[in-house]
């Protein structure tokens, strides 16, 4: 008797899921057109394929900006120091860019996650499970906050217009 609201459910949360991996496509795909743009005006070679690597390590947070930096940098040292010290600006830019302004608006609009939240939950699992706990902190924070908005507001406060509008899947 409980498998359609089971089944319901867990629509809803891979629905809410589905929405979290398209805001991290977005910004995968922001990073490395902002790397190659930066990195093609330096005249660095492999331009293209390092900034590939920084946009597909942009799924792991901090850790994959650290890794994804180091081969260009060290690219870039061939040419000269100087270079390097540029590629490394651009890194920084372009992750502190993805961190502080693209990923908070891309997650509140795909998923309705308050931005703070998300940072607490990510230094949170970080600190009790090291690089594993922050890189599944987001994808853990959207199912709890997709049953929260199911199997609390829906079924104990009644709340469905909130649900509703916050749950698309949930509506069948």
């Amino acid at each position: 008797g409980h498998r359609p609201r089971i089944r319901e459910v867990l629509g809803a949360i891979g629905h809410s899921l589905q929405l979290w991996l398209l805001g991290r496509a977005i910004m995968m795909v922001s990073v490395a057109l902002l790397t190659l743009i930066c990195l093609s005006l330096l005249s660095i070679p492999l331009a293209f394929t390092l900034s590939l690597i920084a946009g597909l390590l942009t799924f792991v947070p901090y850790f994959g900006a650290l890794v994804s930096a180091v081969p260009a940098v060290l690219i870039a040292f061939v040419q000269s120091p100087v270079y390097a010290a540029y590629v490394v600006l651009i890194y920084l830019g372009a992750h502190a860019i993805e961190g502080y302004i693209l990923a908070p608006l891309v997650q509140q609009r795909t998923v309705h996650l308050p931005p703070a939240l998300m940072l607490s939950a990510q230094a949170l699992m970080g600190t009790l499970f090291g690089i594993t706990g922050a890189a599944l902190a987001a994808p853990i924070l959207v199912v709890i906050m997709t049953l929260t908005r199911i199997l609390y507001q829906r079924d104990i406060l009644h709340d469905e217009e909130t649900d509703l509008r916050r749950c698309p899947a949930s509506r069948e």
